[in-house]
C-alpha cells in the first residue's frame, strides 16, 4: 500500500470528506489531495499532524507503507518477515 493509499483509508474510516480533514488539520485540501494521489511527500511534521488527527502513532500511519518500491516490514503477513531475515 503505498502512503496516499493509506491516508485515503483513514480519512474514509474516520467518515470524513477531504474538507473536514482539511478543516481538522489546518492542510489545505489540494495538498491532501495531492498527498492521497501520490503527487507529493509530506513533511515528517505534516505525518505528525496526519497522525494527530487520525488518533495514532506516525509508526502506525506508515506502518505497511511501501517506500521507494518497499513494504514496510509491518505489513508483511506475520512470520513471513522472520522468514525473510533466516534467509539472509
Amino acid at each position: 500500500m503505498l502512503l496516499g493509499q493509506r491516508i485515503r483509508e483513514l480519512r474514509k474510516r474516520k467518515g470524513e470528506t477531504l474538507k473536514e480533514t482539511s478543516k481538522g488539520t489546518e492542510l489545505s485540501v489540494s495538498y491532501l489531495s495531492d498527498i492521497e494521489r501520490g503527487r507529493t511527500n509530506p513533511s515528517l511534521q505534516t505525518l505528525e499532524t496526519l497522525a494527530n488527527h487520525f488518533d495514532i502513532t506516525v509508526s502506525d500511519l506508515i506502518s505497511g507503507v511501501e517506500f521507494a518500491g518497499q513494504q514496510t516490514e509491518n505489513a508483511l503477513p506475520p512470520g513471513l518477515a522472520d522468514l525473510l531475515k533466516d534467509n539472509e
